[in-house]
């Protein structure tokens, strides 16, 4: 092998190491308190990123651990699995036109595909029901 070819290998190789360390930050604001969110590594996470600035108002779904809002347009979840599990915080989109927001762990999963995650999420159903599910992402930063 030369030397030029294994030079070009191991730059291809750390570049794409470093494309997986990518992760596209942004923030919600629920009320008066704000908070990180963390995006997944998906084509639906980019799509709904892509759209922040975003105002919803959500409604609780039946006290069944979550807020849901429906969006303007579609947002195609195709190839992405559900989780066996969200837990609170998790970001998904449902049945591809409906965000949700978790307050609090679950097993029901069928038609969700996640698409981020609040960090620190503690007190966010308390957020979302004094804010009246009133709710603004906006973009932070890409590492």
């Amino acid at each position: 092998m030369s030397f030029a070819f294994i030079l070009m290998t191991s730059i291809f190789f750390t570049m794409n190491a470093q494309e997986k360390e990518m992760t596209m930050n942004a923030s919600v604001s629920i009320g008066t308190k704000s908070y990180s969110v963390t995006a997944e590594d998906n084509d639906a996470a980019k799509v709904f990123f892509d759209r922040v600035p975003l105002s919803l108002t959500m409604n609780e779904w039946a006290g069944n651990s979550e807020y849901y809002a429906r969006l303007s347009e579609k947002i195609n979840t195709d190839g992405i699995k559900s989780p066996s599990t969200f837990e609170t915080g998790d970001i998904a989109i449902y049945n591809n036109i409906s965000l949700v927001i978790f307050y609090a762990d679950t097993k029901n999963t069928a038609g969700y595909a996640k698409i981020g995650h609040i960090v620190e999420a503690e007190g966010v159903k308390d957020a979302l029901k004094a804010a009246k599910g009133k709710v603004i992402f906006t973009l932070m930063s890409e590492k």
